[in-house]
């Protein structure tokens, strides 16, 4: 993750999985502002990262071995 200006009103945080991980949810977040204030709030969730799997193996042939 990096951010613009750590945690400071309009700092916007970037977020990138490592190699053979897949991202889920938004790959980045602002820090909200109302009316001149920060309200405490980012505009998405943290998202997680989740370790890309193949399905499972094809069959073996007939008579054979995988």
């Amino acid at each position: 993750m990096t951010c613009t200006k750590t945690n400071l009103v309009g700092s916007i945080c970037f977020f990138a999985c490592d190699q053979g991980y897949e991202l889920v949810g938004a790959t980045d977040s602002v820090c909200n502002e109302v009316n001149g204030a920060v309200d405490g709030t980012w505009t998405n969730q943290a998202p997680r990262c989740e370790r890309k799997v193949c399905p499972e193996a094809p069959a073996a042939p007939t008579f054979g071995t995988r």
